[in-house]
């Protein structure tokens, strides 16, 4: 045989020598070829095997790695062609023999099966058989399995707790009581919860792939959408931590409802991800609102009340136009206490309602009536031409409450004492100058006999600085015992007697 492998029959006159060389070399090349073949199964990261199939089929070859693999020697496993099967996990077993004849029928290619083996320590360990199936060199020969089997534990382990987290997390995000949202780059949406269901009223199968801002946000309010390509891209090197907005949102009816949304980008491979966690807080908003109105409405009118109509009346003054005039109307129910102390506290709040109704009748929707403290109410009018105009409303508010009213069972006329003061452009005055003016000029209608209007002038403002000061010298003549009675006799001259 020549150094191909051909036949060679040797002549007579054929040198003997020579055949014997090259026979000899053709003996050091299987020794170099099985040196390597030996260096390089044993040095794969697995064991290398060479195998009949089934599971009475014999181990011809089995690198030493088994050992370090599953801890059994080598010559150990090939000596019991039935070590192998014992050693799979029972739940794996049927599974790898029936796998094992199919590929087995269809010799070449690579087929890949993962398994677990039992260790010689008692563990599991899940084993991943690379291998190929080649066919007997003789027809009637059994197939051969040349492989590799590799531990993979450690990688099984991974997934398996990958995809008990993955599992984690899917659960959690269904049970949470937030809609889950996330979209792709694009902003087709890829994760839809079911309280997203729930809260949008679309099913998950129906929106998957779409665009979530047509979805779920009004058409008007797209452009500027958090949720907007736009604004997205805007999201990706922001730091979102922690960072909530709050935005109209859309059902799939159209009715539109606010939300909070917590937003925030992951890569996902090449592209970006986007997630956000979106609450409804219709009903956060509701008892806002409720709050609000409790510290800035009165209970029994429903009224703003005095902090309100301060905040209205200061944003008045600083939007109103250099040329127009701003007035309040301050007013204070004529004998009020009459009637609550006649027929009653609930009759007189049943009046103060009634009176609240009328002004609310005789102004216009842009003016705020408020009540200030007890009788006493106040009305904004943010715009008027002239300061007549004001007056005229006044007069038509203190035509309103004369009317005749039932409280109590008892039929009553109501009046009201109204003072007014102004802003012009000739004359301008600060929120608390306008209150001061107004309230002063309706202590003088009522020291005018009551139920009249008065305008503000600058004697009113000096006789209310005098009766204040005469008030407050009494109480300091009193507390200092400065006040006594004189009696002074009259006698008639004519004949002296006492006459007064």
């Amino acid at each position: 045989m020549d150094r191909w492998g051909v036949a060679i029959r040797p002549g007579p006159d054929e040198d003997y020598g020579f055949l014997l060389a090259e026979l000899r070399f053709g003996e050091e090349r299987l020794r170099e070829a099985e040196v390597r073949f030996k260096l390089i199964v044993e040095t794969i990261p697995g064991a290398a095997y060479i195998a009949e199939p089934g599971e009475n089929g014999a181990w011809i070859y089995i690198s030493p790695r088994l050992e370090e693999l599953l801890g059994y020697a080598a010559d150990e496993w090939i000596a019991q062609p039935k070590l192998w099967i014992g050693l799979i996990h029972p739940d794996d077993r049927q599974y790898v023999l029936e796998d094992e004849d199919t590929w087995t029928e269809t010799t070449g290619g690579m087929h890949i099966g993962e398994y677990r083996l039992k260790a010689r320590d008692g563990s599991y360990r899940w084993i991943r058989d690379a291998a190929t199936a080649r066919p007997g060199d003789r027809p009637g020969d059994k197939a051969l399995w040349f492989g590799v089997l590799s531990d993979i534990t450690a990688s099984r382990e991974n997934e398996e707790a990958l995809r008990e987290s993955q599992q984690l997390l899917q659960a959690v995000l269904e049970t949470a009581q937030d809609a889950f949202v996330a979209v792709d780059s694009a902003g087709n949406v890829l994760e839809w919860n079911r309280r997203a269901e729930t809260m949008f009223g679309r099913c998950r199968e129906t929106v998957l792939g779409h665009q979530l801002t047509e979805l779920v946000v009004p058409e008007r309010l797209r452009p500027l959408s958090p949720l907007s390509l736009a604004s997205l891209d805007a999201t990706r090197s922001a730091d979102l931590s922690g960072v909530t907005l709050e935005l109209t949102a859309m059902r799939a009816n159209g009715a539109e409802f606010p939300v909070e949304l917590s937003l925030w980008s992951t890569r996902s491979g090449p592209s970006h991800r986007y997630n956000a966690f979106i609450r409804d807080i219709t009903e956060q908003k509701r008892l806002q609102n409720e709050l609000h109105d409790m510290a800035f409405r009165d209970a029994l009118t429903s009224l703003p009340n005095r902090a309100l109509f301060c905040e209205r009346l200061d944003a008045a003054l600083a939007e109103a136009d250099p040329e127009t005039t701003q007035a309040v109307l301050f007013l204070d129910v004529d004998d009020f206490k009459v009637v609550n102390d006649s027929l009653g506290h609930a009759a007189g709040d049943h009046l103060l309602s009634i009176t609240a109704d009328r002004l609310r009748a005789c102004v216009r929707p842009g003016d705020t009536v408020a009540r200030i403290a007890g009788d006493e109410f106040a009305v904004l009018l943010p715009e008027v031409a002239a300061l007549e105009d004001a007056w005229a409303v006044a007069d038509r508010i203190r035509r309103a409450l004369a009317e005749p009213v039932v409280v109590g069972g008892c039929a009553t006329t109501n009046s009201a004492s109204i003072g007014i003061a102004a802003s012009t452009a000739e004359r301008r005055l600060s929120a608390a100058g306008l209150l001061q003016e107004s309230d002063a000029a309706m202590y003088h209608a009522k020291r005018s006999g009551k139920n009249v209007c008065v305008v503000f002038e600058p004697g009113i403002h000096a006789t209310s600085v005098a009766r204040m000061a005469l008030r407050a010298d009494l109480a300091a003549a009193m507390g200092r015992g400065e006040l006594f009675l004189l009696f002074q006799p009259y006698f008639d001259l004519g004949d002296g007697s006492l006459v007064g």
